[in-house]
């Protein structure tokens, strides 16, 4: 049965928020309490198969991945967001949903087939199995998606809370234990397989929200063609702009090079996962429910992004410090060609975040035509600069070439938001900023304390907390009353 929330269920020294905004606070609550757990098993999963594995090999499953990421969706008709949007062809939720898996399942049917046979004729070796087992496990996700945009769309998050817990550490178990085995490539492809088994047994087997069903609807059904017409070329130019760095890495620079490039991109995006990638789930859906509320929606608006520049900052600062004694403890010296591209990258993991979520709001709110020219530019941007860039400097060229880009994806998106929701600049970075530039001032000053053959573990240490400290303190000075108000929501909400 679905999860139903109820007013009363709220803490009693709290005046709850109501309707959408309790769900909302409710499902952050759940992602946020999630993420760390989901962060710190990856992160344990990505240091031991740094440590266990040939440098190519993740350079070849990052190139695979790219190719079925990219051209799997054409199996969706980019239609993800068709049933989010409330709409009177999707007010019976149970219909809705079942047309929508008709049409996909028809069209990843035949993507699959396409993609199994070029990757037969035309490759060999690890990328023609990563093609193929990439493949068939994308294709299963056809079914489990279902389930998870039902519950997306109802803003109720516990249940894919649970199951992504699960198959994140069952995935990570499977990847290590295999790579201790010997094994390579089997060793990243059997974690998406688990994870795969996992989502599926979890969400259709064990108290399902929704069972496959065929179904038929012409009005349903040409609604979501409707939507694909105009939201597919939004969702290619997306999954293109998310993969051409490794498409053009791997293609010139090769599987070593993509395999530094890959791993640098893992490791400056953690922060994303711990902070953005939960506050997404859940937007996505809020947004949408509150596109003919403006008032509600630049509130929901500001506090998302709020929170998202300030926990950026804060992780952005710690990791570009502590960069090269994180690199050698984890991966060793053969890694240490990662640091200068990692460093680069956590630009881009601080301002991604806000891409993606300003994204959700336009498209949450049917502006997809916005969307649609801001990610055509973006994608002209990110090509240029990796084909001035790459070349000359190689991967930290590459991860230049992806901040500039998210440097202008923010600017051009803020703008295109500013007809819909109303928000400060000032308000939402000027605090972090000096935060920011005061906690590198004092962790600059605190590395001439340690002699200079002190261990990576002390420097990386005192890094960290000197620039901590002075984040910290700058930042409750500057926003004590922002600070004291957003927790006391936050407990009244985890208090339940």
């Amino acid at each position: 049965m679905p999860e139903v929330t109820t007013d009363n269920e709220a803490a009693p020294h709290l005046p709850p928020p109501s309707g959408v905004g309790r769900r909302t606070m409710v499902a952050l609550a759940w992602n946020f309490g999630a993420s760390p757990v989901h962060m710190a098993v990856a992160l344990a999963r990505s240091v031991l198969l740094l440590r266990l594995l040939p440098v190519a090999v993740f350079g070849t499953f990052a190139y695979a991945t790219s190719i079925v990421f990219v051209s799997s969706l054409l199996a969706g008709f980019g239609m993800g967001y068709a049933l989010l949007n409330r709409v009177p062809e999707t007010r019976d939720e149970r219909r809705a949903a079942d047309v929508f898996f008709t049409l996909k399942l028809a069209a990843t049917a035949v993507w699959a087939a396409i993609l199994i046979a070029v990757a037969t004729m035309f490759t060999e070796g690890d990328l023609r199995t990563l093609l193929l087992g990439l493949t068939l496990t994308q294709s299963g996700h056809v079914l489990v998606d279902m389930p998870r945009l039902i519950l997306t769309r109802r803003v109720v998050h516990r249940r894919l809370v649970a199951v992504d817990t699960v198959a994140v550490v069952t995935g990570s178990a499977v990847a290590v234990t295999l790579a201790l085995r010997g094994e390579t490539v089997w060793a990243l492809l059997g974690s998406e397989i688990a994870v795969l088994a996992v989502t599926a047994g979890m969400l259709l087997l064990w108290r399902p929200v929704w069972r496959p069903r065929l179904t038929w609807d012409p009005d349903v059904a040409r609604y979501y063609l409707r939507f694909a017409r105009a939201s597919l070329p939004i969702s290619l130019l997306m999954r293109g702009i998310e993969n051409a760095d490794n498409l053009w890495t791997g293609s010139v620079l090769g599987d070593y090079a993509l395999g530094i490039y890959s791993r640098a991109y893992r490791f400056a995006a953690y922060p994303r996962s711990l902070i953005a990638l939960p506050t997404s789930k859940v937007v996505r859906g809020t947004f949408s429910e509150l596109k003919h509320e403006p008032q509600r929606l630049s509130q929901a608006f500001a506090a998302v992004h709020g929170a998202l520049v300030r926990s950026g900052t804060l992780l952005a600062g710690l990791l570009v410090l502590t960069a090269p004694e994180f690199v050698l403890l984890v991966g060793g010296a053969r890694w240490l060609p990662m640091v200068v591209p990692f460093q680069l990258l956590v630009v881009f993991a601080l301002l991604d975040p806000i891409r993606l979520t300003l994204t959700d709001l336009l498209l949450g709110i049917g502006e997809q035509r916005r969307v649609l020219i801001s990610y055509a530019l973006q994608l002209l941007v990110l090509l240029a600069a990796m084909a001035l860039l790459g070349p000359a400097l190689g991967v930290p060229g590459v991860a230049l070439a992806v901040n500039i880009m998210a440097a202008f994806a923010t600017m051009s998106l803020l703008l295109q938001t500013r007809a819909f929701v109303r928000f400060s600049l000032r308000a939402l970075w000027l605090a972090p900023s000096l935060a920011l530039l005061a906690g590198l001032c004092i962790a600059a000053l605190a590395m001439r304390l340690p002699p200079a053959d002190a261990s990576a573990w002390l420097t990386g240490a005192l890094k960290a907390a000197a620039f901590g400290g002075a984040y910290a303190a700058v930042l409750a000075g500057l926003e004590r009353h922002y600070v004291v108000a957003a927790w006391a929501r936050l407990r009244g909400v985890l208090g339940r």
